[in-house]
């Protein structure tokens, strides 16, 4: 089912898809600017909410295959020999270890797909649509089912030595599964419940009808929106538009509970006080905290386009909502209402500074368009406007780089003023006016210079090193990008700055992204491949920043990123789907071949049905026909980038990708073969003469084209070598039958185990 689902889906590569999720998001904050209405963004929105539902399921199905093929090794080889997926272990540890890190990892996906169909299905910005998607909140569901029971029927084995990070434990998926399935046993009691007589009446089973919607908006508030901010962390964005739909959701059962028992005499009444007292002060506060920070995104997304105007309309909105989420949090006496409130105190401080310095910005464009103009008396005017920001940046606490343009703001100001009392030409006050922001200007490229690109590297022996140092220079650049783009805009350096230092940035950002693997991904493949499709996501962004600029060294440092990002992008995908092609190959080819040749062996005479059967059944098999068309376009583009690049510190086996290029091809014939023979038996059978020598002949080819491939790479079947002669042998013998089929002679009995032993080989060696 889920090899079905993962083709349905995905139109193109993984590695690719991943990317295109980054970009599309990309995409979606930028047309902020240029929508207005609510229901237009709302639209957006709830398109992008089922892409991500799309998305999500289809990491799923590539979890879900690769979590087969793990649980199918382990299960031949409990003792963890590492003749049993060698590359495998090499990259990721212990299969023990990659079960449990799939399993965990498919529990988030599985409660994000159930957030992101909620968002798409409920709306955003009190607008839903008409319809309904109930399909991958289905899919949401039974991942968790498949999940549980994994762990209820002990498919899950004890975790194997510790690697970078802790391996997960039964224990720990049980504390994400234990409060769902605790609301999904009180959802089912309800209707029973109300079907006892005068059940509306009795305190008690009004109590347990009430218990749900209460449990229900406390896991929201808290079980799931943990894990939408632990997977912001790992693989996925913080979304504040989603953990805002959650808490919509928490409030309308919170207000279910409330409106309940609030009528209702003793206890009751006291539960529902408190809940209006505790958690839906800490529900409002938290909504309002969240839309502060899409405020703070989308003013983010403007100032990366160059738009400061939007951005402070956004910063100004931002502001308001951490405003009013202080007022609501008051409201409550909950210790978890205090922390939110203190962590909006600190956070405010810098939205302020950077809100007041946009409006400074947005100030001085309009005094140099004044002096442009010679209306000198406006400029001055205005000048007292930037005086009052002044004094209100003079009240925080000061931020790296911002400070510096605040003081700029001030002096530029202070400056005007005295040259227009000079009685000057305009153009001497505008140079005098503009004169001052040249030392910050200065200071930023003396920063950026003294950022040294050739230290930014992943230390393979210490990645948690190397990731501190990383974090770090984020940090530093964060502020320096901020401080570039609270420039006014009238200024002819600024763009490129800007551009530079966000080029810098995102190329940090993607080895960030890459260094993660270590410490999120040590034992999960496709969390694995998510952070290089980052990777490279981050140094396509680079890219875009510095490409119609002169910064010549820096462009060819990114593009050499560029193409290091894709390659071990591309060497993992096609691991990856190696997991998944034997998966395919084990449940579906194998098992098919299996159960034609058991109805063949016990049946007299072939029904005529049965040739048209089996040709069906082969062309239906378009799962394993899919993923190795997909490995063959990943290999040949690996050989043509040919990029010298390490997988966790392990330099690329080109030997095993020049091996791959061939058995890939022989992979594709084998299986056409054993095809051919089988139906070339059957048509022999039922005297169908020359439908049988057409097979008979297609095998033959087949079989001398795929002894002549590897005949050219015996060199790398060392575990192997008398396979070439093998296969020759078959040739051999397919002519042989070619020839009695042509005489009307007997044939000889097929050797089905050896035919199809070679094509057990060729897939576990992929």
């Amino acid at each position: 089912m889920y090899l079905s689902f993962f083709y349905s889906q995905q139109k193109t590569r993984p590695f690719t898809k991943f990317v295109e999720i980054e970009l599309e998001r990309d995409e979606l904050y930028k047309a902020f600017t240029e929508l207005d209405e609510p229901e237009e963004i709302s639209k957006k929105w709830i398109v992008f909410a089922e892409d991500c539902s799309k998305h999500l399921a289809s990491i799923n199905s590539l979890a879900s295959m690769a979590f087969e093929r793990l649980s199918e090794a382990y299960s031949v080889d409990e003792e963890e020999d590492e003749s049993v997926l060698p590359l495998h272990r090499l990259l990721y540890g212990s299969i023990a270890n990659q079960m449990l890190s799939l399993t965990q990892f498919q529990l988030k996906l599985g409660v994000l797909i159930y957030i992101y169909s909620q968002v798409r299905n409920r709306g955003v910005f009190s607008y839903a649509p008409k319809d309904y998607q109930y399909y991958y909140y289905i899919q949401a569901k039974e991942t968790l089912d498949d999940i549980l029971y994994r762990i209820m029927e002990k498919k899950l084995p004890e975790p194997a030595e510790e690697g970078f990070i802790p391996t997960p434990t039964v224990n720990d998926m049980m504390n994400i599964i234990f409060p769902l399935l605790k609301l999904e046993q009180r959802k089912r009691l309800i209707p029973i419940l109300k079907q006892i007589p005068d059940h509306d009446k009795n305190p008690l089973i009004i109590k347990k009808i009430g218990d749900y919607d209460r449990l229900q908006g406390i896991t929201l508030m808290s079980n799931i929106i943990e894990i939408m901010e632990n997977s912001a962390i790992d693989f996925w964005w913080k979304d504040p538009i989603s953990t805002l739909s959650i808490l919509d959701h928490a409030l309308e059962h919170f207000n279910l509970v409330v409106e309940l028992w609030k009528e209702q005499p003793g206890e009751l009444t006291a539960l529902s006080s408190r809940i209006e007292q505790e958690y839906i002060p800490i529900v409002y506060g938290s909504r309002f905290i969240t839309q502060s920070q899409h405020f703070t995104s989308l003013a983010e997304s403007a100032l990366e386009s160059f738009d400061i105007d939007y951005a402070s309309k956004y910063y100004d909105q931002a502001m308001k909502k951490l405003e009013e989420a202080k007022e609501y949090l008051l409201k409550s006496n909950n210790r978890l209402a205090n922390q939110l409130y203190e962590t909006i105190k600190n956070q405010e401080q810098e939205v302020q500074i950077i809100c007041t310095l946009t409006k400074l910005s947005n100030l001085f464009s309009l005094i140099m368009n004044d002096l442009v103009i010679e209306n000198e008396e406006k400029a001055i005017e205005l000048c007292e406007n930037i005086n009052q920001l002044i004094k209100q940046l003079e009240t925080f606490i000061p931020v790296p780089y911002l400070y510096g343009i605040s003081v700029s703001y001030a002096a530029a100001a202070s400056a005007l003023v005295k040259v227009v009392e000079q009685d000057v030409s305009y153009l001497n006050i505008i140079d005098s006016f503009m004169s001052q922001f040249s030392f910050p200007l200065n200071s930023m490229k003396e920063a950026i210079s003294n950022i040294n690109l050739n230290l930014i590297l992943i230390n393979d022996n210490n990645p948690r090193l190397s990731y501190s140092f990383l974090i770090e220079i984020e940090e530093n650049l964060k502020y320096l990008k901020k401080a570039v783009e609270m420039l006014p805009k009238f200024l002819n350096e600024k763009v490129l700055q800007q551009k530079k230092i966000s080029a810098i940035l995102y190329y940090v950002r993607s080895y960030i992204a890459e260094n993660k693997v270590y410490i999120y991904a040590d034992n999960n493949i496709v969390l694995d491949l998510i952070l290089r499709a980052r990777a490279h996501y981050f140094a396509k962004k680079a890219e875009q920043q510095i490409a119609d600029t002169d910064e010549k060294d820096l462009l060819n440092l990114i593009k050499k990123r560029i193409l290091e990002t894709k390659s071990t992008g591309i060497v993992t995908e096609t691991n990856l789907l190696s997991l998944g092609l034997q998966t395919a190959y084990s449940k579906t080819v194998r098992d098919v071949i299996e159960q034609i040749l058991l109805f063949y062996d016990q049946i007299e005479k072939p029904p005529e049905f049965i040739l048209e059967s089996v040709k069906n059944q082969f062309e239906s098999m378009t799962e394993f026909q899919e993923l190795l068309n997909l490995m063959e376009l990943d290999n040949k583009e690996l050989l043509a980038l040919r990029q010298e690049i390490t997988l966790k510190g392990n330099e690329i086996n080109w030997a095993f990708v020049e091996r791959r290029e061939s058995f890939i091809p022989a992979t594709k014939k084998m299986f056409k073969t054993i095809e051919s023979v089988l139906l070339g038996e059957l048509a022999a059978d039922m005297k169908k003469r020359d439908a049988a020598i057409n097979y008979y002949t297609t095998a033959k080819k087949n079989l001398y084209e795929i002894s002549d491939i590897l005949s050219k790479v015996a060199r790398y079947i060392e575990d192997n070598k008398e396979l070439p002669s093998l296969i020759y042998t078959l040739a051999l013998f397919t002519q042989e039958n070619l020839n009695a089929i042509r005489d009307r002679r007997k044939r000889n009995e097929v050797p089905y185990k050896e035919i199809v032993g070679i094509l057990d080989y060729l897939i576990l060696n992929l």
